[in-house]
């Protein structure tokens, strides 16, 4: 191997002994004689960081201990060109198609040039470009601060610059690096409107180019992301632009010997680049590169740096909109390196981080839109290179799912982990629930904008022990449907619905049998019986695997117990108000909306029977109870009512911890229609006449459920619905409501009482959906 195939130049056929340090796919990056007595490669290399620094300090041992050849591989390649100092070092570049090799060579008092030598077209155009720079910065008036490197010899590809000694560099942007934004901004700056922009047409284009790639690598959201963001900031709006460095990062600038800041690599450098450009990039390349930040990172970062006297230095403005140009940088930024890296063949490690960001970044531009749609293009897309398939997803563009459906993703369990630390940095999430089980994890993310989405994410396909499918199989299988969604097959698809309704019980939904039906001609009528005991003998399912998958069943129960996100509402109202109306719709609603079991009780837990059941047996005195008006009882006994409140008091006492570990633990939702504040406003109905503040004693032992809703309306509208009070009654007993609620939702803080006037059904179910959440 020559030096020569490593860069692609025609060079002289000279023998020469080198080390070498390669890159991680095994080809050379740092190349030096074996007689240098000094590690000069390190020019190339950032040392900004504790970690950078200490591999320096390493590196320096190494040559002082003159150590080379017991850590270092030797080889001999072609020398690459006639050298002019004996003391030389070689970069050979990063791959892509601005490749250059940078040549580093020093006197024996020290002075150092770096040679760039460019490798293909693109490259020889950046060299020009830097050329051109370097003479611009020295025309400016008054002259520049900083240190930027003179220009010794310029040739058709390469470029001679001389060395900006450093004694430093930092990852930061110190008080050298915003003077020297502050002065390139005043030597350059101009106004002008976004239709005017000179790279409008370029971004244009880079897009169109994107899109009419025949197989393009990049991620549909981000190609989508970059339209919309197109379309949004080129408005005409009024933009302020000045020079831009292009990759002003904490490795192209140093702190030099003389005290300023040294700054090279310019040939990514425009004229008419948006303010701030530069700023952003530093913030960006530094949060994705060296700190590993996600977008909620650097945004936070950029804020925070963003400090009234940066602003008017950097900006020239304190109450400059940031917003507006950190939108310009992405446009322009995500644009010209999607392109770029549309074009690349093989992608380093580093494109899939500033891919997740992009991704991100693009997500914050679009949160005036729909978040539960943006998230679900956004999350098909960053799963481009992972391996899934989406169980029983439509056959549309998935972000056009019903707000009520779930997505179910089967993924192999090494790629959870990845894929929820994504899923919890997005932007547009308010809050995020996990519960994750031996074989599964079912994820509740709730939007910014008030949407939600349920997300499950399978590795194993069980119902309790038993595993019914293989899910690396089902990942085999799976196919890459219209809208570039990975999708588990027709005949998976059928053995999964089949399966899983059928082991629980279940009857499969009518919008699934056709298809089951026609995969799965023969054992679409098998019954749960015979299914359960066809899986138990199957082999993952026996021996040590099926002990196994037993325990973890057990323990996966146990845990279910301490979920606890299960909440109770309660309903109360003079009859006629609508509550059996209004109790029906919001089961339909939360149920869908949070895809749990809901469970609806009548007045209280019913751990202990109705009093008359036991004069007239369980069923009978439940039919006499629902076939009677209420209020109509003839108790006029203080000692008969103060038993029969005694009886449901220790109903309610002991039945509300039975609903509680029996349900609300396991994550149910329960329903009341009427609750115990019954007893203290309307106890007339239970057939008990006791003095109000029995009961409201009593009310300090009972749990306050976490949403609790009068539903009220004027007398002559409740006797329109049901003639079963009067309108005096109606008024008092509403009154009573109303009081109480008022008074209990100022003294328990962490429940809501809420009076609602139930007059517009819809509107009604709308306002308890909203305050539910």
């Amino acid at each position: 191997m020559t030096i020569a195939k490593v860069n692609k130049l025609t060079v002289p056929t000279e023998k020469i002994d080198v080390y070498v340090i390669n890159n991680s796919d095994g080809t050379p990056r740092w190349i030096w004689p074996t007689n240098l007595s000094k590690p000069l490669f390190l020019k190339f290399y950032n040392q900004s960081t504790p970690k950078q620094l200490i591999l320096v300090g390493l590196i320096k041992l190494i040559f002082f201990l003159r150590l080379q050849a017991f850590f270092f591989k030797r080889k001999q390649y072609s020398k690459i060109c006639d050298f002019t100092a004996e003391n030389w070092s070689l970069f050979t570049g990063t791959p892509g198609p601005n490749n250059k090799a940078v040549l580093y060579e020093e006197d024996d008092k020290g002075n150092g040039v770096f040679t760039k030598i460019a490798v293909g077209k693109k490259a020889r155009k950046a060299l020009k470009n830097e050329y051109v720079i370097l003479r611009k910065l020295g025309a400016f008036q008054p002259q520049l601060s900083f240190e930027y490197g003179q220009c010794v010899e310029a040739k058709d590809a390469a470029l001679k610059i001389k060395e900006v000694k450093r004694v430093g560099q930092t990852n930061c942007l110190s008080p050298l690096h915003i003077k020297a934004l502050q002065e390139l901004r005043e030597a350059s700056e101009q106004e002008s409107t976004l239709n005017d922009w000179v790279q409008k047409t370029n971004i244009e284009t880079r897009v169109k180019q994107i899109c009419n790639a025949p197989m393009t690598k990049i991620p549909n959201f981000i190609v989508e992301g970059l339209i919309g963001l197109s379309y949004e900031c080129m408005n005409g709006d009024a933009v302020n632009l000045c020079l831009a460095h292009g990759d002003f990062t904490p490795w192209n600038t140093v702190f030099t010997t003389n005290k300023k800041l040294g700054i090279f690599d310019w040939e990514l450098a425009r004229e008419g680049m948006p303010l701030g450009f530069d700023f952003f990039h530093f913030i960006f390349q530094t949060g994705i590169l060296q700190k590993r930040q996600s977008w909620k990172g650097i945004l936070e970062t950029i804020y925070k740096t963003a400090t009234p006297s940066i602003r008017k230095k950097v900006f020239g403005d304190i109450e400059v909109d940031i917003e507006q140009y950190l939108k310009l940088y992405l446009l322009f930024q995500i644009n010209y390196y999607a392109q770029l890296y549309s074009e690349q063949e093989k992608w380093h490690e580093q494109v899939y981080w500033q891919l997740a960001v992009w991704s991100d970044a693009l997500a914050w531009c679009l949160r005036s839109q729909n978040n539960r749609k943006v998230f679900i293009k956004q999350l098909f897309s960053n799963l481009k290179y992972t391996n899934y398939a989406a169980l029983k997803l439509e056959n549309i563009s998935p972000e056009n799912i019903s707000k009520y459906s779930d997505i179910d993703l089967v993924i192999l369990k090494k790629e959870y982990t990845r894929i929820v630390q994504a899923i919890q940095e997005n932007p547009l999430i308010k809050d995020i629930k996990i519960v994750k089980k031996s074989f599964m994890s079912s994820i509740v993310l709730r939007f910014k904008d008030g949407t939600q989405l349920h997300l499950d994410l399978i590795w194993m396909i069980k119902r309790k022990e038993l595993v019914f499918m293989n899910a690396k199989r089902m990942l085999t299988n799976a196919k890459v449907n219209q809208y570039d969604v990975k999708i588990a097959s027709d005949r998976d698809t059928a053995r999964y619905i089949h399966r899983f309704y059928t082991l629980n019980g279940q009857t499969i939904p009518e919008k699934y049998t056709d298809l089951v039906e026609r995969e799965l001609p023969n054992d679409s009528k098998r019954s749960t019986e015979e299914l359960t005991r066809y899986f138990a003998k199957s082999k993952v399912n026996i021996g040590l695997l099926g002990l196994c998958n037993k325990l973890v069943y057990f323990w996966d129960t146990i845990r279910s117990f301490s979920i606890g996100d299960g909440f109770t509402i309660t309903f109360s109202g003079v009859d006629g108000a609508g509550k059996s109306t209004i109790i029906n719709a919001i089961k339909n609603e939360v149920e869908k909306k949070y895809r749990k079991p809901v469970i609806v009780l009548r007045h209280r837990p019913s751990m202990l029977p109705i009093l008359s059941a036991y004069k007239y047996g369980k069923e009978e005195a439940e039919q006499r109870s629902i076939a009677s008006l209420p209020r109509q009882g003839h108790n006029k006994s203080k000692v008969s009512s103060l038993i029969r409140f005694g009886y449901y008091f220790m109903d309610y006492v002991l039945g509300q911890w039975v609903i509680y570990f029996k349900y609300i633990c396991r994550g149910f939702i329960v329903i009341y229609d009427r609750y115990y504040y019954d007893f203290i406003n309307d106890a007339k109905r239970s057939n008990i006449e006791l003095p109000t503040n029995i009961a409201t004693k009593g009310l300090a032992f009972i749990r306050k459920p976490e949403f609790n809703f009068f539903l009220y309306a004027s007398p002559e509208v409740i006797l329109s619905r049901k003639k079963e009070l009067s309108a005096n009654d109606i008024t008092t007993l509403t009154e009573r409501y109303t009081n109480l609620f008022n008074e209990l939702d100022k003294s328990c803080p962490k429940t809501r009482f809420i009076n609602i006037e139930n007059i517009d059904l819809q509107k009604t179910i709308n306002r308890i959906v909203e305050m539910i959440g």
